[in-house]
């Protein structure tokens, strides 16, 4: 089952602007220099197999060519929050 995403912060409802309720959000090429730094020295095959998503994903999002997945970001310990904000998970 697929988590619902959260509401991005430019949505009004009602009249009333939604307040992300996260603290610090990082942009996405920060997201993608963790990914970097988490793959390390290994190869994006080996890295692809731990993390469970395929070495074609892993080297579009790598490349920014495509966001990061919820598989992607647990393995680092970000969640997404909103349109391509991203938080770490306390």
């Amino acid at each position: 089952m697929r988590r619902r995403r959260a509401t991005p912060s430019s949505v009004v409802d009602a009249g009333v602007q939604f307040q992300c309720p996260c603290t610090l959000h990082y942009p996405v090429a920060y997201v993608v220099e963790q990914l970097k730094s988490a793959r390390g020295a290994r190869s994006i095959k080996t890295c692809a197999a731990e993390i469970g998503v395929s070495f074609q994903y892993l080297a579009k999002v790598l490349a920014g060519k495509m966001p990061p997945g919820d598989r992607m970001l647990e393995s680092i310990g970000m969640r997404e929050c909103g349109e391509k904000r991203y938080e770490k998970i306390p």
